[in-house]
């Protein structure tokens, strides 16, 4: 699945949950920090020499040691062992989404190693979508119309997890297009 898709289920996870902000970031990104271990294709794209993508991908980040790290931080930040299960909730909505819809555009199935560093066993299914195909695009299209709606109702929107002040701005910024359209 792809990084917005994985912002937008978090996100609506993290919302539903509590009404404090640095809970909902804790546990918002606690379903998007899994794709840090896809950074290298950066280091490949820009060195052409190595293949750190293909390595490392669906490893590093996506095992049950980062689901442990990811969950204890979360509740030792927040100073709540809620706080802590939500982001492990949250990682495991990442680790499913990929298991659904996550096959390589050139068609190849991209494995999960949950067990790893212990094992490198491969949790994986068949019947995976690639990620430019038409249900990724229908899932982000069905997930954006919801952060938008959230987003007018609630006043806040995804941007919170990185920022309030900004958050708040384009708060603003929707809210008065929006009511210059109603009049």
């Amino acid at each position: 699945m792809t990084i917005p898709c994985h912002l937008f289920i978090s996100w609506h996870l993290a919302r539903q949950i509590s009404p404090d902000v640095k809970v909902r970031r804790w546990v918002g990104w606690a379903g998007v920090l899994p794709d840090l271990d896809g950074l290298g294709l950066l280091v490949d794209r820009a060195t052409g020499r190595t293949n750190l993508y293909e390595d490392w991908h669906h490893l590093l980040g996506h095992n049950f040691l980062a689901a442990i790290i990811l969950a204890v931080l979360a509740a030792g930040f927040c100073r709540s062992a809620k706080a802590g299960a939500w982001a492990w909730v949250s990682f495991h909505l990442h680790m499913a989404a990929d298991l659904i819809s996550g096959r390589g555009p050139d068609g190849s199935t991209w494995p999960l190693f949950y067990g790893w560093p212990l094992t490198r066993r491969e949790w994986q299914w068949d019947g995976q979508w690639r990620l430019d195909a038409w249900p990724n695009t229908a899932v982000f299209l069905a997930l954006l119309a919801w952060a938008l709606a959230a987003t007018y109702r609630s006043g806040r929107s995804p941007l919170e997890l990185i920022s309030t002040r900004l958050d708040q701005k384009v708060i603003g910024a929707f809210r008065s297009v929006w009511t210059s359209r109603r009049k």
